[in-house]
């Protein structure tokens, strides 16, 4: 339900529930079973910044490695038939949005 609300993950990050939905959602989403849209979100560049400039960039790393890690292990033990979803394939897509949006400097990142 959340998520039908959610135009841009980088904007309203004073909300306390934007803020707790950038840092969570993922992990609820993991444990729920949605593993497409888990990885669709941990590759889109708006969410991997949202989390940066909600969570800092050492907290926000952690977070989507930590993620990362927990989506991986799920796909590769549970991967569902017919899946497309290639676990290797999935984690290299997170970490290049990560890796992305960390090679901006602050004031860069700000302004988009």
């Amino acid at each position: 339900a959340y998520l039908s609300h959610v135009e841009e993950w980088d904007m309203d990050l004073e909300d306390a529930a934007h803020s707790y939905a950038l840092e969570m959602i993922i992990s609820h989403m993991i444990r729920g079973g949605m593993y497409s849209a888990a990885a669709d979100l941990l590759a889109d560049k708006s969410f991997v910044r949202g989390r940066l400039l909600s969570l800092g960039r050492e907290n926000s790393t952690r977070r989507h490695i930590k993620d990362c890690e927990m989506l991986f292990s799920k796909l590769k033990e549970r991967r569902p038939r017919g899946s497309k979803l290639e676990p290797r394939g999935v984690m290299k897509q997170a970490y290049q949005a990560l890796g992305s949006q960390l090679a901006i400097d602050d004031d860069e990142q700000s302004m988009e």
